[in-house]
């Protein structure tokens, strides 16, 4: 707990852990059925290499040019999965989990007392604050994480 002083008066604020943040973040993505690309460059590479040296050492040079071929295709068509946000958001890095509390803290300045308990509850009857709180995650996903959301 904390006190936070207006213009008048003191106010109650709870400081909200960055668990129940979260918590809160990955519940509005499930609600939603946010959906995020991620790239999968690196398995894509060595996808391409391991097809391209098996089919040089089964078919000579030709073979190399096979399997680039056939390995390169593959990897292009499998260089982006579709995984929901509350899979993806679990696996940032402890920087982006802070910058993400810390921007999502920010939307909740106007509002004089928040508990874990009724976090959800209030934005779920608010729909200013769950169309804010929704436009944030996006913005969040697109601008920091440099991702694309699908939806």
């Amino acid at each position: 707990m904390c006190l936070v002083r207006t213009q008048t008066r003191y106010f109650k604020v709870m400081v909200l852990s960055e668990q129940e943040v979260l918590r809160s973040v990955y519940t509005i993505c499930e609600h939603e059925k946010l959906s995020i690309e991620t790239k999968n460059n690196l398995k894509g590479y060595l996808f391409t290499v391991v097809i391209t040296l098996l089919g040089g050492f089964l078919f000579g040079p030709n073979g190399f040019v096979i399997g680039g071929i056939i390995g390169g295709y593959t990897a292009y068509k499998k260089a982006y999965t579709i995984k929901p946000a509350s899979e993806v958001l679990p696996e940032m890095s402890e920087h982006e989990r802070h910058l993400l509390c810390q921007m999502y803290s920010k939307v909740f300045r106007g509002v004089s007392v928040i508990t874990a308990a009724t976090l959800l509850t209030m934005i779920r009857n608010n729909r200013s604050y769950y169309l804010e709180i929704l436009y944030f995650i996006r913005f969040f996903i697109t601008s920091k994480l440099r991702l694309k959301v699908n939806n």
